[in-house]
C-alpha cells in the first residue's frame, strides 16, 4: 500500500501548483534558461543555435544568478542590442518580429530595456539580434567563442572558452539507438571513414550495454544491410571494433531501404526503452515517395529521427524523414569538420528522446532507472498518448530509492521542468509520485530525479527509481503530518485538501461552460467573466475550476493559455477585398500576402483569419518570394535565376550590400547593417573584422589568431588581449591548423 502524507501548514501551496512559467516573470536558473531556449527552438522561427544561447547566458550572468535588476537579463542584452533589433523589425527582420509576435504574443519592436528582466523576452532580442549577423550558427565551440567575442562582449574568447560548461545529459539512460549511414557514390571513402569517427564519438558518450544502451547500424546505398545488429555488443570497446570493420561500397542512395530494414530491426522486447534513429546521408535518395512512406511507418513504432544532411541535400525530404519539430531533429553541414561539434548535441538529444506510452496501458514498468552520480540531475522523458478512456484518466506512479524525483507535466510544452509546467509531483522513500492525465489529450512529462547527498549508507548499494502506469494495486494511505508527528486524517481534512478537485458550487455567481457537448468537443477552457488574469478549467466529469494566471500574464482565448498582454500592431485597416486568409492558408503557415494594387503594401493574416493592410518602410516593396519587404531598386547586374532556390547574392562591386530576389526573379539592392560585410558562405552580413589568423607572434598576436600547440597536437593556442593561451581539444580530437578547429585524427 502506498502512503500518501501531507503536511497540514502546506494546503495552499498544494492547492495552487498549477501553469507555473518562469520564463514570464524575474526567474533565474539553468532550468528557466532551458525552458526560454526550448520555447524559441521549438517554434522553428531561427536555426538550430547549437547550445550559443546556453552558452552565452552560462557566461554573461551564470544562467542569471550573477544578473543585476535593469541590466540585460540572463542573456545581459545591452542597449545596443535591442536598438538593434527593434530597428530591424521594421526592415530585413521582419517576418522573423512578425513570427515571434503570433507565436509568443509578444512585440519584440515595442520592448523596453526594463523588460530584458523577464527571461524570455531577453532570450528572444539576443537570439533575433544574433539572426542580424548570422543565418546558420557555428557548432564548433571555438568559432563560437570568437563570435562571442566580437558581437556581444569586449573580453577575450578565452573567457568563453574556459567559463562555460553544459553538463552531460546521458547518466545511464536506457535507449536502443540504431545508425543508418550512406555509403553510396556520392560521397569518398574518406568521408565514409569520417562518418565511422562521427560514429564512435557518439557512443563513447553512452553507457553501453544490454541493460542501458545499445547500439546497432545499418549501411545503406542500392541495397540496405545491418551492419551491427541492436543486441550484438554489450560494452564500448567490441562495439568501436566492430565499428571500425564497416566497409565503404558505393552505389546509389536508397534511404527506404535502409528505413524500412530500421522498422524491422527495432525490437519490442523493451517496450520502456526510447527507440531512437540518426540517418547520415549525403545525397538526394532514389525516391522521395518511397524515403517519406518508410519514415512514417517509423515513425508509427514511436521512433524519434534525427537527419543528419551533407552538401547538397534534398532539404525538404530531410526535413519530411525528420522528427517533428523538423528544426530541432534535422541537421545540416556543409563540411565535415562540422559534425564534430554537434556530437554532444545529438547525444543530449538522442538521450532525451522520449519513450511513449499507451493510455490505454495497464501495468507498463520501467523499472531500475539509475540515477545520476552525486551533484548531477537525470532527465527522462515520457508521452502519455491520449486514451479516449471514459472511464478515467491515465495513471502514472513513480518511487525512487536512495534518492529524489520530481515529475513535471504539461500538456502543451514538449519538456516541461522545473520553471515551465502545468502540474508537479514529487517522490521520494516512502512517498511515491501520481500523476494523473487527460484521457483526451496527450501528456508529456519530464521525471527529473538526482541522488540522495547520504546516499553512502550502507543500503543505498543501487540508487534508483521506477515508473508505473495505469498500476493495478493504486490502494492509498492518505496520512496527515503536523509538527513531524503522522496520523490518519480526517473526513474534513481529506475534503480541504481536495476541495480544488470536487468544488462545483462555490461560485454560484458563474455559468458552469463544461456542457457534455464542450467535453466532447476537447473544450475544457474558457475566460473567466470577470477577470482577465483568471480562466476556467474544466474536469472530464463536468466540473469546474478557477484557474488565477502567473503574474503579469492574462488568459488568451485563443491560444488557450496566459501570455503577457501584447496591443495588436498598427495597421492600415482591414483589407476589403478577397479574404486570403483561409484556414488552409494558415495552417500551412502562410500568414503574408501581396497587395493586389499596392507595391509597397502587403496583407498580414491575424489568428483570427482577419486580413489586415501592413505598410512596407520608406523605399521599400514588398517580395512574396523573400517573405520580407526589399529594396525598390531593380539592378542590371541579375544573377537570379528561375532553376535556382538560392535568394541571396553578394555584389560584385560593393561588400557593403547584396542582391535580393524576389519571386519574379527581379534583383534588389540591400544594405547591410553598420561595420558589416556581406558573406556569401554564411548567406548574412557579419561583422566586418579581419578573419582568424593562422600565424601567432608570440610577442604581439593579434585578437582572434589561432595557432598550433607545439609538441601537443591535441591542443592549440588562442590570442586573448596580445597573449597566447593555451585551449585542450575534447577527448579523441586533434587540432586541425587547416580547418582552425579541433578534428578527429
Amino acid at each position: 500500500m502506498a502512503k500518501l502524507v501531507f503536511a497540514l501548514l502546506c494546503l495552499n501551496f498544494f492547492a495552487s501548483v498549477y501553469c507555473r512559467d518562469d520564463t514570464l516573470t524575474s526567474g533565474s536558473g539553468e532550468a528557466v534558461v532551458d525552458a526560454a531556449i526550448n520555447k524559441i527552438q521549438s517554434s522553428c522561427i531561427f536555426s538550430n543555435d547549437k547550445h550559443f544561447m546556453k552558452r552565452i547566458a552560462a557566461v554573461n550572468t551564470n544562467y542569471g544568478k550573477d544578473m543585476k535588476n535593469n541590466d540585460g537579463g540572463i542573456w545581459k542584452v545591452k542597449l545596443h542590442m535591442l536598438g538593434t533589433v527593434k530597428y530591424y523589425c521594421r526592415t530585413f527582420l521582419r517576418r522573423y518580429c512578425n513570427a515571434i509576435s503570433r507565436v509568443f504574443n509578444i512585440d519584440i519592436g515595442k520592448l523596453a530595456y526594463k523588460d530584458m528582466d523577464i527571461p524570455l523576452k531577453s532570450s528572444l532580442i539576443m537570439r533575433t539580434y544574433l539572426r542580424v549577423y548570422l543565418i546558420n550558427i557555428p557548432a564548433s565551440k571555438s568559432s563560437q567563442a570568437w563570435l562571442w567575442s566580437i558581437l556581444i562582449s569586449n573580453k577575450g574568447a578565452s573567457t568563453f572558452l574556459t567559463k562555460n560548461t553544459i553538463k552531460p545529459a546521458c547518466f545511464s539512460p536506457k535507449l536502443d539507438l540504431i545508425f543508418a549511414i550512406d555509403a553510396s557514390s556520392s560521397i569518398t571513402g574518406n568521408d565514409f571513414g569520417r562518418k565511422l569517427k562521427f560514429l564512435k564519438a557518439v557512443v563513447g558518450g553512452l553507457n553501453i550495454g544490454y541493460d542501458f544502451v545499445r547500439v546497432g547500424v545499418i549501411r545503406f546505398a542500392s541495397v540496405a544491410d545491418v551492419s551491427i545488429a541492436l543486441t550484438s555488443h554489450s560494452d564500448l570497446p567490441s562495439l568501436e571494433k566492430k565499428i571500425d570493420s564497416i566497409s565503404y561500397t558505393g552505389g546509389s542512395t536508397n534511404t527506404a531501404a535502409a528505413l524500412n530494414l530500421a522498422y524491422t530491426t527495432f525490437q519490442d522486447d523493451r517496450p520502456d526503452v526510447p527507440k531512437v534513429l540518426i540517418m547520415i546521408t549525403d545525397g538526394y535518395s532514389n525516391s522521395y515517395y518511397s524515403t517519406l512512406i518508410a519514415a512514417n511507418k517509423l515513425k508509427s513504432k514511436n521512433v524519434t529521427i534525427f537527419t543528419l544532411g551533407f552538401g547538397h541535400v534534398r532539404n525538404y525530404e530531410m526535413r519530411s524523414v525528420a522528427s517533428v519539430p523538423s528544426c530541432t531533429h534535422f541537421f545540416k553541414m556543409s563540411r565535415y569538420a562540422e559534425i564534430i561539434a554537434i556530437v554532444q548535441q545529438i547525444t543530449r538529444k538522442a538521450c532525451e528522446s522520449p519513450f511513449i506510452v499507451d493510455g490505454t496501458a495497464t501495468d507498463v514498468f520501467s523499472r531500475n532507472n539509475k540515477l545520476a552520480p552525486n551533484g548531477y540531475t537525470k532527465v527522462q522523458r515520457l508521452i502519455v498518448h491520449p486514451s479516449n478512456n471514459p472511464k478515467g484518466k491515465t495513471t502514472i506512479r513513480v518511487n525512487v530509492v536512495c534518492g529524489v524525483v520530481h515529475v513535471y507535466t504539461s500538456s502543451s510544452y514538449p519538456k516541461p521542468n522545473a520553471a515551465l509546467y502545468d502540474d508537479k509531483s514529487s517522490a521520494s522513500e516512502g512517498v511515491s509520485a501520481w500523476i494523473h492525465s487527460d484521457p483526451k489529450r496527450k501528456l508529456y512529462v519530464s521525471v527529473v530525479s538526482e541522488i540522495r547527498p547520504n546516499s553512502a549508507n550502507p543500503h543505498c548499494t543501487n540508487p534508483h527509481y521506477n515508473i508505473s502506469v495505469n498500476p493495478q494495486n493504486t490502494h492509498i494511505e492518505v496520512v496527515c503530518k503536523y509538527n513531524g508527528v503522522e496520523r490518519k486524517c480526517t473526513d474534513d481534512e481529506i475534503m480541504e485538501l481536495f476541495k480544488h478537485l470536487f468544488d462545483n458550487t462555490n461560485h454560484p455567481d458563474i455559468t458552469n461552460p463544461c456542457t457534455n457537448d464542450n467535453i466532447v468537443k476537447n473544450k475544457m477552457r474558457f475566460p473567466h467573466p470577470n477577470y482577465k488574469n483568471m480562466f476556467i478549467q474544466c474536469e472530464i466529469t463536468g466540473r469546474m475550476e478557477i484557474v488565477t494566471c502567473p503574474a503579469s500574464t492574462n488568459y488568451n482565448e485563443q491560444q488557450s493559455v496566459c501570455n503577457p498582454y501584447v496591443a495588436p500592431p498598427s495597421n492600415g485597416g482591414e483589407f476589403n477585398g478577397p479574404n486570403p486568409c483561409t484556414r488552409n492558408a494558415m495552417v500551412g503557415g502562410n500568414f503574408y500576402f501581396i497587395h493586389p494594387s499596392n507595391s509597397a503594401a502587403f496583407i498580414q493574416c491575424t489568428e483570427q483569419g482577419i486580413p489586415l493592410v501592413e505598410f512596407c518602410p520608406t523605399d521599400t516593396i514588398w517580395s512574396q518570394k523573400a517573405n520580407t519587404c526589399v529594396a525598390n531598386s531593380v539592378r542590371s547586374y541579375n544573377p537570379c535565376s528561375q532553376t535556382s532556390s538560392v535568394l541571396f547574392y553578394s555584389d560584385p562591386t560593393n561588400n557593403t550590400v547584396y542582391i535580393q530576389c524576389d519571386e519574379n526573379n527581379n534583383a534588389f539592392v540591400m544594405p547591410c547593417p553598420p561595420s558589416t560585410v556581406w558573406s556569401q558562405a554564411g548567406q548574412t552580413c557579419i561583422r566586418d573584422v579581419t578573419p582568424p589568423s593562422s600565424k601567432c607572434d608570440p610577442n604581439s598576436c593579434k585578437a582572434g589568431e589561432y595557432c598550433p600547440f607545439p609538441g601537443n597536437k591535441k591542443a592549440y593556442y588562442i590570442c586573448d588581449n596580445r597573449k597566447l593561451k593555451k585551449v585542450d581539444c575534447a577527448d579523441g580530437l586533434v587540432w586541425d591548423q587547416e580547418l582552425l578547429t579541433c578534428n578527429f585524427p
